[in-house]
Formats: structure tokens, sequence, C-alpha cells
């Protein structure tokens, strides 16, 4: 059943990707940056190279106290 529903997921990912034109992609996201008043070219050329690797959390750290790390998180966004 796994194995189905992830090539159904594939396979319709694939189908989307494909059906939607990037010029028009671009053009919306543009659209909305410009209703909002935002450079949208000049904020994703700062956002740089998109990663491939997923950030590895220090166990030690998260184990030894999680709600510690949670409160610390919390904190940064509130600033």
């Amino acid at each position: 059943m796994d194995v189905r529903a992830g090539y159904m997921e594939g396979a319709m990912e694939a189908s989307t990707n494909m059906a939607t034109p990037p010029d028009e992609v671009d053009n919306l996201i543009s659209m909305v940056a410009d209703e909002a008043g935002l450079d949208a070219a000049m904020v994703l050329d700062k956002a740089g190279d998109v990663g491939t690797k997923v950030p590895t959390a220090n166990t030690e750290a998260t184990a030894a106290k999680p709600e510690d790390a949670l409160e610390a998180r919390l904190a940064a966004l509130r600033r």
C-alpha cells in the first residue's frame, strides 16, 4: 500500500510541476510582492542557494533539556 501511495504521489507531483509554467509562477510572485511593497527579486537573490542537507541537532543538548531548547527558540523568535 505504501509503495502504491508513494508512486501516486510522485506521479501527481511530477505532472503538477510540468503543468505549471515557471514564468506564470514568477509573475504571481512578482504580483504578490508588488501588492505588499516588496522587491521579490532582491529578497530571493539574498536568500542564496537552497541546501540539500537537513541540519542535525546536537543530541546531547536537546536530549538533556528539550524544554530549555524550546524556550530559547521561543525567546529568539519574540525578539
